[in-house]
């Protein structure tokens, strides 16, 4: 992915007033002799997620690992929150702190897959979609905003595309 990362890094140096912080990024003084390849995972959501972030750490060997984990502690709090507003305070405290040391979590947490940013996401959007549903203005901001968090978790890994047939038959039903 980092090498993903590193293209989408290289076709920003070509935006003028970015070509400064690509070129800090990759760790490089100019672009000349850089073979850089497109992209070729289907997953252009993390990678673009990944190059931002490179943009303020650097694209290091640990800058997947480094997003990975800070994006699992927002997760924790974020499923806090979630189940704080719905369920209490007792149980969101249990549910971060099963969440925090559920072995596939921690895994994921400990490797630069994309799996922590498509929950981060899927579950951001999943909170303000629940938040629109209890406002009754027309002019409702979460609703559409819950749209595109949700859509673009699935950029970010589209083998959990089967979370949406269970999230449309919930809402049905």
């Amino acid at each position: 992915y980092l090498l993903e990362a590193r293209w989408v890094l290289c076709l920003l140096s070509n935006i003028p007033g970015f070509e400064r912080w690509s070129y800090w990024a990759l760790g490089i003084q100019e672009l000349g002799d850089i073979i850089v390849t497109p992209t070729r995972v289907a997953k252009p959501g993390f990678n673009l997620l990944l190059a931002c972030f490179s943009l303020i750490v650097g694209l290091r060997d640990y800058t997947g690992l480094l997003f990975s984990s800070l994006g699992s502690l927002i997760l924790i709090l974020l499923i806090y929150i979630l189940a704080r507003r719905y369920f209490g305070e007792g149980v969101a405290l249990y549910s971060s702190i099963f969440l925090s040391v559920m072995p596939y979590f921690l895994h994921y947490s400990r490797c630069g897959l994309p799996e922590v940013s498509f929950m981060l996401f899927f579950y951001s959007g999943i909170l303000l979609y629940l938040e629109s549903l209890r406002r009754d203005s027309l002019l409702n901001w979460m609703l559409p905003l819950s749209g595109v968090l949700i859509g673009y978790s699935f950029t970010c890994s589209y083998k959990w595309l089967l979370f949406f047939p269970i999230l449309l038959g919930i809402e049905v039903w």
